[in-house]
């Protein structure tokens, strides 16, 4: 079974603020996109569950998934632990190589001894059939359960301070341009001052008109780096990105 996950529910999952689709480590800036919870063997397979309405909530500060057994004369649910309050995902922990990674997190859930914290909800007047139905099967959470949750993490320059955070980095200048290529910027009246210190870092090492020169203009608002070099006489697009006033 896999349930994709809304924004809110996903941040139930992650120690550090999830505002939207957007979250930082206090260093860095990333979009989590498409996440997924992927479900195996959570029941037998010859039970049929299926999630609450509400399937991911808080509770008691852990983050737990709610599933439902339907029988016939009522209803088995369950509380399943993704993440204890100590246990969250750590955006910082992840390594991120190139512009965008798709993540596989194992959840390392628990429940109450697999089972023996389920409600049970009998239909009226049938709580005694109810009873000796639950015990013609097995509807305990099995031991050997597998889930994971499947993201996209993508780190996004969207503002004069993630600019400058990228200028600052030991990274290599191509990386930076590959970060940067694609942007959206919130516009800012320091970033024009931000862009050309930008520039003026990618030409820190130009020593004489046969080194390459990084230059830039601004079209509608779509900021285009160029790098020429006069000993090729080839003048190349690296990297774009556009401001946005909204």
């Amino acid at each position: 079974m896999e349930l994709k996950l809304t924004n809110e529910q996903l941040a139930l999952l992650f120690d550090e603020d999830l505002k939207d689709d957007i979250i930082s480590d206090g260093l860095y800036t990333y979009k989590i996109t498409d996440p997924v919870l992927e479900i195996n063997g959570l029941y037998k397979d010859e039970i049929e569950y299926d999630l609450s309405e509400t399937p991911i909530l808080k509770e008691y500060d852990n983050t737990v998934l709610l599933t439902l057994i339907p029988m016939e004369h009522g209803v088995v649910y369950d509380s399943i632990i993704l993440a204890k309050k100590e246990d969250l995902y750590d955006i910082s922990y992840m390594q991120i190589e190139g512009k965008s990674e798709r993540y596989c997190l194992h959840v390392d859930w628990t429940t109450y001894d697999f089972g023996s914290g389920q409600d049970y909800a009998p239909d009226d007047n049938h709580e005694e059939e109810f009873h000796k139905e639950v015990e013609l099967y097995d509807t305990n959470v099995q031991p050997d359960a597998d889930m994971s949750l499947r993201i996209t993490v993508e780190r996004i320059i969207n503002n004069v301070e993630t600019l400058q955070e990228l200028i600052e980095e030991d990274t290599d200048d191509d990386w930076k341009l590959e970060i940067l290529d694609g942007s959206i910027i919130q516009d800012d009246e320091s970033l024009q001052e931000t862009i050309e210190s930008l520039i003026e870092y990618l030409n820190r090492y130009l020593e004489s008109y046969d080194d390459p020169i990084y230059t830039y203009v601004n079209e509608n608002d779509t900021i285009k780096i160029y790098k020429t070099d006069p000993s090729e006489y080839k003048t190349k697009l690296e990297a774009q990105f556009k401001i946005t006033k909204d």
